[in-house]
């Protein structure tokens, strides 16, 4: 029987190797995370079953500081990542 940690682990460095990949449309004003962080959070959100911004946002907010750190991004602290 494989590791399903280490099959998850092979599967999220797959991905974010791809999301890395796709171009970043925002402009560099206002930015505080990375465009591919902020694209493997919020589809880490929605497979926890979040369906809104807010509820994305929450649910990144809430999570545990390994979470932003695996997604190369830094932890969020208020609303929309403010203090």
């Amino acid at each position: 029987m494989r590791d399903k940690t280490l099959t998850l682990d092979v599967w999220w460095a797959d991905f974010a190797v791809h999301v890395a990949r796709i171009p970043d449309p925002r402009s560099a004003r206002g930015v505080r995370h990375p465009f591919g962080a902020t694209v493997v959070l919020a589809c880490a959100a929605m497979l926890a079953g979040r369906n809104t911004i807010a509820a994305i946002e929450r649910w990144a907010r809430d999570a545990p500081q390994a979470v932003p750190a695996a997604a190369e991004a830094r932890k969020i602290n208020g609303p929309l990542g403010t203090r």
